[in-house]
């Protein structure tokens, strides 16, 4: 199933310029569960949750494009209605390029709005490459923050 997901964020299904990489999401399970549902959103057969019930197992889904820079997750704090992403770029000190994903098990949420907020830090790696990297927008490359709404558990 990883070999699956790095496929799917391949250096060849990298948006075009100008592109965007997309919104991170939420699958529904945890663990073996919640990579099979990541796969299955990656490859187009599953809608990613929009809705998620407060009490339902479900995954937070990270992602970056191949690129020559990978994608450190640095911290995962969640406050009330708000999960924030700390993160950095650390680019890669050959010539190659890996694409990186991770799923963040959803401890109990609160009913409401959700905001999954990714927070960039500061770039990694030499000093040259990090400067020739950044005329690739991480917009392409890194998913987007975004939001679900979480209803109540039913009774």
């Amino acid at each position: 199933m990883v070999e699956q997901i790095a496929h799917s964020l391949s250096q060849r299904n990298v948006p075009k310029r100008n592109g965007k990489a997309g919104e991170g999401f939420i699958v529904s399970g945890l663990g073996k569960e919640a990579l099979a549902n990541a796969r299955d959103v990656f490859a187009g057969k599953r809608k990613p949750l929009r809705d998620v019930r407060q009490g339902d197992p479900c995954s937070l889904v990270i992602f970056a494009y191949a690129s020559g820079r990978s994608l450190r997750v640095d911290k995962v704090s969640a406050s009330g209605d708000e999960v924030i992403v700390d993160y950095h770029l650390n680019a890669h000190e050959v010539m190659s390029s890996s694409a990186h994903f991770a799923l963040v098990p959803l401890g109990e949420l609160t009913p409401g709005k959700l905001k999954v907020t990714m927070k960039r830090g500061e770039d990694m790696g030499p000093k040259d490459i990090v400067a020739r990297l950044a005329s690739v927008p991480v917009e392409r490359l890194v998913n987007a923050s975004f939001s679900v709404e979480v209803s109540k558990a039913a009774k």
